[in-house]
């Protein structure tokens, strides 16, 4: 599968807003903790992904939520830094993602807020996103929080799902 790579301008803010009784959580994953006090569902597959992220990462991938006062998650999104999955970053640079609105709670700004609220936590860092290219709405959401397309794109493999950068024909970094 192939993925958009866009990448956070410096400088550039969201301007929403989200309702006053959501909060947003902080959670790093570690591999004998890999749940929240606060979250409420914990299946399987998150299990997996997290063990294995945890471990690529040393435990440095975080994990942010907006929860609202039934500390029911509206939207949640992994920061990770560089590691053998995402070869191409350098040191410094993010990957955010993945990044999971359910559906009864899209439309509501809540991905550009968040990727908002990460950006904005550390301007000496850079920030990547990646997406797939069918996904319009997490395109804008993406653009309306700062983030601009590169000319590359991402490829997984199959095995272990590890992302390679795709260099386009008319790529200009």
């Amino acid at each position: 599968m192939h993925y958009l790579l866009y990448k956070h301008q410096i400088g550039a803010t969201y301007s929403g807003s989200i309702e006053k009784d959501l909060k947003i959580q902080e959670f790093t994953p570690k591999p004998f903790r890999l749940f929240a006090d606060w979250e409420k569902q914990k299946d399987l597959a998150t299990f997996i992904f997290r063990s294995y992220i945890s471990i690529l990462t040393f435990g440095k991938t975080k994990l942010f939520c907006i929860i609202d006062n039934n500390n029911q998650v509206r939207h949640s999104a992994y920061v990770i830094p560089k590691n053998i999955k995402y070869s191409f970053l350098k040191k410094g640079e993010y990957s955010i993602g993945p990044c999971n609105t359910p559906e009864s709670y899209r439309g509501q700004g809540l991905y550009p807020y968040m990727l908002n609220y990460i950006t904005s936590r550390d301007n000496h860092s850079s920030y990547y996103v990646f997406i797939r290219e069918d996904n319009q709405a997490s395109r804008r959401g993406a653009e309306k929080a700062g983030f601009v397309m590169c000319y590359d794109r991402i490829k997984d493999t199959k095995v272990l799902k590890i992302f390679k950068l795709v260099k386009e024909k008319n790529s200009n970094e």
